[in-house]
């Protein structure tokens, strides 16, 4: 308890038991609760969660949720994180997947072949409604049916095997689900324009299949036509102009393409060419290697299995590996003659012999050399073998764009001449128009455009596919955050102190950094730190106020008041300390006794260190009263403190000297402050409280859970003795006018600054 203490505190306040007596707290104050109020958790009962859960939901404003994910932004972090990590791994590992999509159009009127309208107003598509009926038919199983009547049985084999296992949750397809579940039929908003889009792991596949939809939505409203309706002049024109501007984009598409495939300065037959010599030079690179390599594995033979490479024909090829091959078979004969005719001692025999070694010896280096030769000269070839079918996939790749562009530019200079010519007959015949075939078929819907298929995977979108990871994990978090948040059971607003634990709040202490256990023990004899000093002058104000609504004035007439708290480093000694120091800056005689005899720890607080002055000493019979009350440690302060902690507390604090100790005090001081043990760690406390007029409960703001909390303030009430209030210690600065009725430190900080920063402080004995 003693090491968590020196934590951080801070400032606030409000109140309690007027709500028992009917009084309205909330308009006393001039506040209204908002919603975070609830924020986090279950009643005292599980049979009241729904409710309570209900209630807080309703109460809930912007602002509340806005602090509910200030709160815990983390989660959403970590659940974006999480969920795009999890999008991208799936993403990279998915197989990937073609989808070939192409346009259709539908009509408003339907055309027959030779330009006319139909008569039948069947044929008319008037607004959005026939529009949608034509998507549907366009959806049906008819032209799924008729799609897969098209395929071959191993073409539909391929289309249909990849995916015919499905999944868990479907089970076996059939070849008509499998072209259904990857077949897309999407309209574009606002327009009568249709998108059919078809998706398989063959790029192939997903295009021929994309065009077969196409093409028997085509044809199936083709056939349901069975009537036309008469030509309309305005109409004509209308095509006229959206002809002429048709013409103009196509044009200027052309030449688009020309200039950026440089079609003007480059000749077919000379890149044709290029690419034969490449080619030519690849098949000779790739057969001088492939020669080296059939002759590099026979070497690697011979050596696997230990056999004379001398006898290899590429190594016994070498010029020096042959000569030395020669020198030593003339030297062998020699050596063979000598000894038939000197005898195995003769010196030129021995000479001759040492020739052969040495010849041995150079045959073999000859042979390791030949060889490194052969493997380097292998290496160069494979080399330039890679190197030459590189530059022909280049060559071909961009002899293979030329192709394309040179394709599509004739295609384009068809179209624009059909267009042209289509233009001029339509200017010269346009009052022809009223002369329609009746016989012929007629489609509401055409082709806009044909399939298509992307060269990359369109399940391997990392980037979309991170945006939608993103706001699954913002989703994900939030629902996180929202959900912990009804099940959050921490201490942390002025709604919980006074709704569901039925005590008071008299101040909020925001929490405090950067300074050791005896300066903050001591914040308000220093007085440095402003707003810390006003949250206790808060705290002292609240009880006094406790008058205007308590009928027996208890707290305004308190003179003997205990602190605890629920367990311990929850503050209880920090405030203690420093609310004695303001009843004693407020002109009244004050005693602060440390009754926490187990784990005594206000002498260390305050940075006493003389243990003659001993509260243990007096209750032994060692010393007298007031030799062991230490006097005036700060103007009207004094205070009793324990050096060591003993193991009969209990017995000591329900002795009768102990009882008129207590009341011996009261008649010498106008207000004693007891610092009690946390209630849920010993029961020290409700020995003390029979002794006191009243008790402050200690809370740590967001630590302290609220049914743990709940039962210890009923063991308190049960004791007979008010609990004048609660004070939520440690609240975090940016939260504290969040979820209580404290404004955030900058504001005291600033008025405060603004106050002294040009004058001295002042201070005035009031007398």
């Amino acid at each position: 308890m003693a090491e968590e203490e020196k934590k951080e505190n801070s400032a606030g306040a409000p109140e309690k038991e007027a709500r028992q007596r009917g009084y309205n707290y909330n308009s006393y104050y001039g506040y209204n609760y908002y919603g975070a109020g609830g924020y986090g958790g279950y009643g005292s009962a599980i049979a009241d969660v729904a409710g309570s859960i209900s209630e807080t939901m309703q109460n809930r404003t912007l602002g509340d949720y806005v602090t509910i994910f200030r709160e815990r932004v983390w989660y959403l972090i970590l659940s974006v994180f999480i969920v795009v990590t999890g999008v991208l791994v799936y993403t990279y590992n998915v197989v990937p997947e073609y989808t070939a999509a192409g346009r259709v159009q539908v009509l408003r009127q339907a055309f027959n072949l030779s330009g006319g309208v139909s008569r039948n107003s069947s044929d008319t598509v008037g607004g959005q409604d026939d529009f949608m009926t034509q998507v549907e038919i366009m959806m049906s199983e008819k032209i799924i049916e008729r799609v897969q009547a098209r395929l071959t049985q191993e073409e539909l084999s391929e289309v249909v095997d990849p995916y015919r296992a499905g999944n868990i949750f479907t089970g076996p397809l059939t070849p008509a689900e499998v072209i259904a579940e990857h077949r897309s039929v999407q309209p574009k908003k606002s327009t009568f324009i249709v998108t059919v889009a078809y998706t398989h792991r063959t790029r192939e596949i997903a295009k021929k299949i994309a065009d077969y939809f196409i093409d028997e939505i085509c044809k199936a409203n083709m056939e349901m036509r069975q009537v036309r309706v008469s030509p309309i002049i305005d109409s004509t024109r209308i095509k006229i102009e959206h002809l002429q501007q048709q013409l103009d984009d196509e044009r200027r598409e052309r030449a688009e393409l020309v200039r950026r495939e440089d079609l003007l300065n480059i000749d077919m037959g000379t890149a044709a060419s290029e690419l034969s010599a490449i080619n030519a030079t690849r098949d000779n690179e790739r057969k001088s290697y492939e020669d080296l390599l059939a002759i590099r594995n026979e070497i690697d033979q011979v050596k696997q299995n230990g056999g004379n490479l001398a006898e290899q024909p590429a190594i016994a090829s070498n010029s020096l590996v042959a000569t030395l091959l020669s020198r030593i078979a003339d030297l062998r004969i020699s050596i063979s003659t000598m000894r038939e005719k000197y005898g195995e001692n003769h010196p030129q025999l021995i000479q001759t012999l040492e020739q052969l070694a040495s010849a041995e010896r150079e045959l073999k280096a000859a042979i390791e050399k030949a060889d490194a030769e052969f493997q380097a000269n292998f290496v160069a070839s494979k080399r330039r073998y890679e190197s030459a079918q590189r530059r022909a996939v280049e060559k071909n790749a961009q002899l293979s764009r030329l192709r394309e562009a040179s394709t599509q530019l004739e295609t384009m200079d068809g179209q624009i001449r059909n267009d042209a010519e289509l233009l001029q007959r339509l200017k010269i015949n346009l009052e022809d128009q009223n002369l329609m075939l009746t016989t012929t078929a007629t489609s509401i819907v055409q082709v806009l455009d044909d399939a298509n298929v992307p060269n990359f995977p369109s399940n391997k979108n990392f980037l979309l596919n991170s945006l939608f990871g993103v706001v699954g994990g913002l989703v994900l978090g939030a629902g996180i955050v929202v959900l912990m948040s009804f099940f959050d059971d921490n201490v942390k607003s002025a709604k919980d102190v006074e709704m569901s634990l039925g005590i008071p709040l008299l101040a909020t202490i925001i929490r405090l950094r950067g300074k050791d256990l005896k300066a903050k023990a001591n914040l308000v004899r220093e007085g440095n730190n402003h707003a810390m000093v006003e949250a206790f002058i808060s705290l002292y104000s609240a009880l006094k106020l406790r008058s205007a609504v308590d009928d027996g004035e208890v707290s305004k007439t308190a003179k003997v008041i205990a602190t605890t708290s629920t367990i311990p480093s929850e503050g209880k000694t920090f405030v203690s300390a420093n609310l004695a120091q303001t009843f004693a800056n407020h002109g009244e005689k004050t005693l602060l006794i440390d009754g926490d005899l187990r784990l005594p720890n206000v002498a260390r607080s305050l940075g006493i260190k003389d243990s003659e002055h001993d509260l243990l000493k007096y209750m032994s019979g060692e010393k007298e009263l007031d030799d062991v009350i230490i006097k005036d440690i700060h103007n009207g302060l004094d205070v009793l403190v324990c050096s060591d902690g003993v193991g009969n507390s209990t017995e000591i604090i329900n002795s009768k000297k102990f009882k008129e100790m207590i009341e011996t005090l009261r008649g010498r001081y106008d207000k004693i402050l007891i610092d009690t043990p946390p209630i849920a760690a010993v029961s020290d406390v409700l020995s003390v409280l029979p002794l006191c007029d009243g008790a402050i409960y200690v809370i740590k703001w967001n630590t302290s859970h609220r049914l743990l909390v709940k039962a210890n303030v009923r063991r308190l009430e049960e004791a007979k003795v008010p609990v004048l209030g609660a004070v939520l210690n440690q609240v975090v600065g940016h939260m504290a006018h969040r979820y209580t009725y404290t404004y955030a430190p900058g504001y005291n900080n600033s008025y405060y600054h603004k106050r002294y920063s040009n004058s001295s402080t002042q201070k005035i004995d009031v007398k």
